[in-house]
């Protein structure tokens, strides 16, 4: 397998600057919109229903700082999506679940962003060898946390 030539690299780059720029200004505006949910604050409600139930749990994985997890949190509350209770092995910690509006809003975001992806006329598979290819990249570029 050749190298990569620095054309090549150079037209990646500009491929990726456009799909964030897609992302930003497309999909993050139409999921505030549509969902009335800050995009940013999804990752908390999707750790959540994967099982980090508290915020210890989420600022690490996230690798945020407990301020920004917490005012993350305060937003998900306010908006009726989690609920958040003592913990009761241990009165100190606070643990998280979702409301049935909070599952909802995942079910339809995940509709939402499958619709995107599938709109790209991918295969599984092509989506499968992107995402490692992309881990890869991540990973050369520095990214500490484990891509899922």
């Amino acid at each position: 397998m050749a190298e990569p030539s620095f054309e090549q690299a150079m037209q990646f780059e500009q491929a990726f600057r456009h799909v964030h720029i897609g992302i930003r200004k497309g999909m993050i505006k139409q999921v505030k919109d549509e969902l009335g949910i800050e995009f940013t604050d999804f990752p908390v409600l999707y750790l959540i229903k994967k099982g980090f139930t508290s915020p210890s749990a989420i600022k690490d994985r996230m690798q945020m700082s407990a301020s920004m997890v917490s005012h993350m949190v305060d937003r998900s509350l306010k908006a009726e999506l989690i609920n958040r209770e003592l913990d009761p092995k241990d009165s100190r910690r606070f643990l998280l679940s979702l409301t049935d509006k909070g599952e909802q809003l995942i079910k339809r975001m995940n509709e939402h962003y499958m619709q995107r992806i599938q709109s790209a006329g991918m295969s599984g598979e092509q989506l499968e060898q992107l995402s490692k290819q992309l881990t890869k990249l991540a990973r050369a570029f520095g990214a500490t946390e484990e891509c899922e």
